[in-house]
């Protein structure tokens, strides 16, 4: 999240926002590890420089608990052995397509604030 991500920076969401290429870049190169920046275009970076730009989701997923349930897909790929970048990269991928397929189900609107209605979508027969 772009407030998450100037607190570990050290800097304010503006500046995020302003280049979230490389705030997601500088912070995964600061802590060697792989980074994933939310919100429109979500992005994954590595700690060398590489890049992902995701263009799954919408802004109905920016709710409270959606992050959640992307980290718990993260973490569910990583416990199985899944390299870092491979895992966040499919995570959000899969994360995105599960908000796209929540609101063409619901309409934009009612798909809001449903993060178990994400997961659900991710894992139908969870």
């Amino acid at each position: 999240h772009p407030s998450e991500m100037a607190r570990m920076l050290g800097c304010g969401i503006d500046e995020i926002q302003g280049d979230r290429m490389a705030a997601a870049r500088k912070l995964a190169a600061e802590t060697g590890a792989v980074t994933v920046l939310k919100g429109s275009r979500s992005l994954v970076a590595m700690p060398d420089g590489s890049l992902t730009v995701n263009a799954t989701g919408n802004p109905g997923m920016a709710t409270a608990g959606a992050g959640d349930v992307l980290a718990g897909v993260i973490g569910g790929l990583l416990a199985r052995g899944v390299p870092a970048m491979d895992a966040a990269t499919a995570a959000v991928l899969a994360h995105g397509w599960a908000g796209r397929r929540l609101a063409s189900e619901r309409g934009f609107f009612d798909a809001a604030a449903l993060p178990g209605a994400i997961a659900r979508r991710l894992h139908p027969g969870a």
